[in-house]
């Protein structure tokens, strides 16, 4: 590679990034955190789970955990997430222009599936 291509190169990837960086938009959002891993980690509530070895699902948390596991495992859970939040305003607020808030949240499953090979 010539000098000068090396620079038309560098510069290319300067303007690119440059432009990638300007591009970007800001993340204004709020959430909750599910903590969905695993049947069993829930049944427990996640207490040690970075070190509990159960079943196949430790790999989330500790992946060296699986040498602990006798033979081939594959485990799943289906957890369905039923959010329910009622906003209302009462002609109190000087947000009440905003309209009501709506719905809190949407329905939905999350799938959890783990395997491990002795």
């Amino acid at each position: 590679m010539t000098k000068a291509s090396a620079r038309r190169r560098r510069a290319w990837v300067a303007s690119a990034g440059a432009s990638l960086a300007l591009a970007s938009g800001q993340a204004a959002a709020s959430g909750f955190q599910i903590n969905e891993q695993s049947a069993s980690g829930l049944g427990v509530a996640y207490a040690g789970q970075a070190a509990a070895v159960h079943d196949a699902s430790t790999v989330f948390w500790n992946p060296a955990g699986q040498a602990l596991l006798p033979g081939r495992q594959a485990v799943g859970a289906l957890s369905l997430i039923l959010p329910s939040t009622r906003f209302q305003d009462s002609g109190q607020s000087t947000f009440s222009a905003f309209g009501s808030g709506g719905q809190g949240g949407e329905n939905a499953v999350v799938p959890a599936l783990y395997g491990t090979l002795a």
